[in-house]
Formats: structure tokens, sequence, C-alpha cells
């Protein structure tokens, strides 16, 4: 899981920390909260604080639930 973090920071930080939109954002987390990996905020899988993964343009989701939208906005989310 640590290895998955460090290369999604490595990505995102290379990309010049690009973040989705608010909507797109919304749509992740909608995703996130029904999806049976989610534990105490984070994903099991990839061991993510989802709250703060999901804003990035960059990541992916590891169960490829998340819609690739955003990925060229660099829009800032709450």
């Amino acid at each position: 899981m640590l290895l998955n973090f460090k290369d999604e920071v490595i990505a995102y930080a290379r990309a010049g920390a690009p973040h989705v939109t608010e909507d797109s954002y919304k749509n992740r987390l909608i995703t996130c909260k029904a999806c049976t990996h989610l534990a105490d905020a984070r994903c099991t899988m990839c061991g993510c604080v989802v709250a703060e993964k999901a804003k990035w343009a960059t990541a992916t989701c590891p169960d490829n639930k998340w819609e690739n939208e955003g990925e060229d906005n660099n829009s800032e989310t709450s």
C-alpha cells in the first residue's frame, strides 16, 4: 500500500498537483462512500484517505470505479 501511495504522490506532484472539478470530486466521494472497500475514511485496497485522493486529477481508483474525469483540469477543490 505504501508503494502505491508513493507512486500516486509522485505522479500528482510531477503533473503540477492538478485537481478534478468539484462535480468530479463529489462523484468520486459518492462512489467511495458506497464501496465495500471503504473503512474509517480509508480505502482498504490502496490505503488512501479518500477525501484527499479523490481531489487529485492524476489519481485512480484501485478497483477502477472512478471515471477518468477532469485529468486536464487544474481547478481547486475544497
